[in-house]
């Protein structure tokens, strides 16, 4: 099997779905050309799997209409030219399908990019190039079941084949150890790990800190950050983007994880993956609660939307449990097992060869 795989993430950016899948599917014996799209270069991915990855052939300044339209004839040539050699086409995002195409689609969803959208004109042009990759795509591969619903509901169609893969854990090295309880901690580090976008409840935080004076408490921000983010208060650390093999060390150094997402439409679509390497950590994670993360309940510790009080309590009781995670290490590895990148992929390669 010969799989064109083509990323909007640059593969020299943090480490996200699309680069675990196709180093996978390359440790599966899938014969996978990587093709991304260029706009990072920070090295905070260790490429080393015998993948052949190249950027997708692009002329700079694409935010000029000639260049964009030049751009676009650029891409159709290149699909056009090299698409025969492969038996599917992998795209993960619905700008890369046209209609060209002529090989097997599988589209992998994993987010909701309409909603991604605020100008309505913008909305419209992601709508329209949703629908051409779900009516034309083989195989529909869903990050979560509610982002799945919002799709077929909002595209009114009833497509071929889909599959829920949820996001999932590269299991590190190091294994899981057992948190000693601590008691008497003055400063209290809470740290998340992701991306930081409009979507992040600076809010909360501040609300948080005014009603948990007795503690001085750190909030430490690593991943990058928009620029259309109203800037945070000085009670959050923006410590910028870290290498996907350190972000370990950073749990290691923290008394809790935390997700603290305002939950809009966008959010309830996502299958947080940040949530099973907090789990690997074994420390105590807070998390916003909706759909997805109730999935995690026995996990992490959740509370409500946008209400810092539920965030508080959450706190204390961490506070009293000394500070470590719900889970034992052997419960944690127990866990996790069913949940690697790898048995993701399994059930991926199951189902084409099941499809054939």
């Amino acid at each position: 099997m010969k799989i064109l795989y083509l990323m909007h993430v640059d593969w020299n950016w943090i480490k996200q779905r699309p680069h675990f899948i196709a180093e996978k599917f390359a440790e599966k014996g899938i014969d996978v050309d990587v093709y991304f799209n260029k706009y990072k270069s920070k090295g905070l991915v260790n490429n080393d799997k015998k993948i052949k990855v190249r950027p997708i052939p692009q002329l700079r300044g694409n935010r000029f209409m000639f260049i964009s339209w030049m751009n676009r004839i650029i891409y159709i040539l290149f699909i056009l030219f090299n698409q025969n050699k492969y038996d599917y086409i992998y795209i993960s995002h619905p700008k890369f399908y046209t209609k060209i195409m002529r090989k097997k689609i599988i589209f992998d969803c994993m987010d909701d990019y309409v909603a991604f959208n605020t100008k309505e004109s913008d909305k419209q042009i992601a709508f329209q190039k949703e629908r051409n990759a779900v009516l034309n795509s083989e195989l529909i591969i869903f990050s979560a079941e509610y982002l799945r619903n919002v799709v077929i509901n909002r595209q009114n169609i009833n497509p071929k084949k889909t599959l829920i893969i949820n996001n999932a854990i590269q299991m590190p090295s190091k294994k899981p150890h057992e948190q000693e309880k601590r008691t008497g901690l003055k400063d209290i580090i809470i740290t998340y790990i992701g991306t930081i976008s409009d979507w992040f409840d600076f809010n909360l935080l501040d609300q948080v800190k005014e009603c948990y004076k007795d503690k001085n408490l750190i909030f430490n921000l690593y991943g990058p950050v928009d620029l259309n983010i109203m800037k945070p208060s000085k009670n959050v650390n923006l410590l910028g983007s870290i290498n996907h093999d350190k972000i370990f060390d950073v749990m290691e150094a923290s008394d809790i994880l935390m997700m603290p997402f305002v939950v809009t439409d966008l959010i309830k679509s996502v299958n947080p993956v940040k949530l099973y390497e907090y789990i690997y950590s074994g420390k105590p994670i807070i998390c916003v609660k909706y759909g997805e993360s109730e999935k995690f309940g026995e996990q992490v510790y959740l509370y409500a939307n946008q209400d810092a009080q539920s965030f508080v309590s959450q706190i204390k009781i961490i506070e009293e449990n000394g500070f470590v995670g719900k889970l034992k290490p052997y419960e944690i590895i127990e866990y996790l097992r069913n949940n690697t990148w790898e048995s993701r992929c399994n059930q991926i390669i199951e189902f084409l060869m099941d499809n054939k």
